[in-house]
């Protein structure tokens, strides 16, 4: 779900494939939930941030290089 938003998924089309995925796989534990959860934390910690902006600021301040995740955008996002 995080990668998802790093990309710039819109939230809605990130539930909807959520949803999806659920109707072919059995779940113990809620994924989105735990995303919300983990988003709930990083809000408080970073108010005022798109989740996207939330995820890159997470991944950069435990040592992932810019550069990786923008790489990370282009091979995710090739056309």
């Amino acid at each position: 779900v995080a990668i998802l938003y790093l990309l710039g998924v819109p939230e809605e089309e990130i539930r909807l494939d959520y949803d999806f995925t659920a109707l072919h796989e059995y779940r113990c534990y809620d994924t989105l939930n735990d995303a919300n959860e983990y988003f709930s934390f990083l809000d408080e910690k970073y108010p005022g941030h798109t989740r996207a902006e939330l995820v890159y600021i997470h991944l950069t301040e435990y040592g992932i290089d810019p550069s990786k995740i923008e790489k990370l955008r282009e091979i995710m996002l090739e056309d």
